[in-house]
């Protein structure tokens, strides 16, 4: 029987189909501090049934992928990975005008991933933005912040934080902090928020760097949106 790790791993933005339960997430990044869990066994069975129910997120068929997603967490409600796809799946589902009972069992699914997992990072940052899309400020905020300390490196939690401090809860400091460690993490995706930041670390009294490379490009002055998903793996045990 085949042994499934449902740990963070390592992220990336697009994954070939594995034997691997996997949770929907962007960025390359690994955690020392990360703690491994059990491997948690799982049939072939279960395993196809994650591949399929993967596909078709990938496919943005978020109404076909639930079904089987519940299917599995209804036999294994150890399998942190299986869970996190569900609340983006719900979530997705719901749209941009908020579908009450697809948010209900969103944030079920998301925090039954981080009471599995409490140290899985995917998890928190997936069940911060449930929180802050339900105006759970201060918890989303929590919840960020665990991500972060399970994984410092995981740049777009840096970003959704830096995206709650300034405009939901006006903490320009933190926004600074967050949005210039995200910079830091992804130098490729810098622009993204170097005018916004500006702004930011002018109205947090906090001094513009001393040089700017000449060869920066032109940037968007536009709010970066809080980032969610694409797909990254959940290690296989050995």
């Amino acid at each position: 029987m085949p042994s499934i790790n449902s740990t963070q791993g390592l992220y990336a933005a697009l994954l070939m189909m594995t034997l691997m339960l996997t949770a929907c997430t962007g960025g390359m990044s690994t955690s020392a501090n990360y703690r491994d869990r059990k491997p948690v066994e799982v049939s072939a069975a279960v395993e196809a049934r994650f591949k399929e129910a993967l596909s078709f997120m990938k496919q943005e068929k978020y109404a076909e992928a639930i079904p089987l997603l519940e299917a599995i967490v209804a036999k294994n409600d150890q399998l942190t990975g299986a869970y996190i796809n569900l609340g983006i799946a719900y979530m997705k589902l719901s749209g941009d005008i908020d579908n009450a009972d697809n948010m209900e069992k969103a944030g079920a699914a998301l925090a039954k991933a981080v009471a599995v997992d409490p140290m899985n990072a995917v998890a928190q940052n997936e069940y911060g933005l449930f929180l802050r899309r339900t105006g759970q400020f201060e918890e989303a905020k929590k919840a960020y912040e665990k991500a972060i300390k399970s994984d410092p490196a995981y740049a777009k939690v840096h970003l959704n934080l830096g995206v709650l401090c300034d405009i939901y809860i006006d903490l320009p400091k933190c926004a600074v902090e967050h949005f210039e460690k995200y910079q830091q993490l992804n130098p490729s995706d810098a622009q993204k928020v170097s005018m916004w930041l500006s702004d930011v670390r002018q109205r947090a009294g906090i001094a513009e760097p001393s040089a700017t490379p000449p060869s920066a490009l032109p940037v968007d002055n536009s709010v970066p949106a809080p980032e969610s998903t694409t797909v990254a793996p959940v290690s296989k045990g050995s």
